[in-house]
């Protein structure tokens, strides 16, 4: 399959996790998903800069949020995360873009990941779906690569 053209559906954007590289299972349950990075920014303005600011990159950080349903016997959900997170155990992802039978879709890119759960929170309203959100911090760097 060659990489997709246009615009992908985000339906279509899944992600895996575990606590091994290479032994990622799909999250269950997820109805959002994104990925952030920012770089912090070093101020080198001197005073022949003429009054202006001047900045160069410095440190990176990045972070992984998901939300989700919540599912007593969900496969890779709520209850495997909250119990990674109070173990302090480092997980890795893979934030991917699938077919339509679940397949990583060779020729797209996708991330390579390794964290720590930072914050995971259920939330449960009145007479609605008991849902979760969760968010990641990185460590180290993120490998982004073409699906072979």
């Amino acid at each position: 399959m060659a990489q997709t053209v246009g615009l992908i559906n985000s339906s279509n954007i899944r992600v895996f996790s575990g606590t091994s590289e290479g032994a990622e299972v799909v999250i269950d349950k997820v109805t959002e998903c994104s990925i952030s990075v920012t770089s912090d920014m070093r101020d080198i303005t001197t005073k022949a800069s003429g009054g202006f600011r001047e900045l160069l990159p410095g440190l990176k950080s990045a972070s992984l949020s998901i939300s989700g349903l919540f599912a007593e016997d969900a496969t890779n959900g709520y209850n495997d995360f909250a119990s990674a997170q109070l173990a302090g155990t480092k997980l890795f992802f893979l934030y991917t873009h699938v077919d339509a039978n679940g397949a990583a879709n060779v020729g797209d890119e996708q991330f390579q990941i390794e964290g720590f759960i930072s914050s995971l929170e259920q939330t449960a309203g009145v007479e609605d779906n008991v849902g979760f959100s969760m968010t990641v911090e990185i460590t180290g760097t993120i490998e982004r690569e073409v699906i072979a």
